[in-house]
């Protein structure tokens, strides 16, 4: 049967801890060990850099953040 869901994995290079980024199903890199300017403008082998996406990412349409509870 054919899924008509695209499959993805989103990976944050952020501050978050890693365990944090885990147990909402994120991937997690250290950005201190990652050079920006080697995944950019990769769109044609599937790897899409979003520029300060955290800021906006959660952010609902009525401006409200969620939180993420810690435990």
């Amino acid at each position: 049967m054919y899924n008509q869901f695209a499959h993805m994995k989103t990976i944050f290079a952020t501050g978050i801890g890693r365990q944090r980024c885990k147990k909402v199903n994120l991937g997690y890199m250290n950005p201190a060990d990652i050079n920006i300017a080697d995944y950019e403008n990769r769109e044609d082998e599937g790897i899409l850099v979003v520029h300060h996406a955290g800021e906006t990412l959660y952010r609902l349409s009525n401006g409200y953040i969620p939180t993420i509870p810690k435990d």
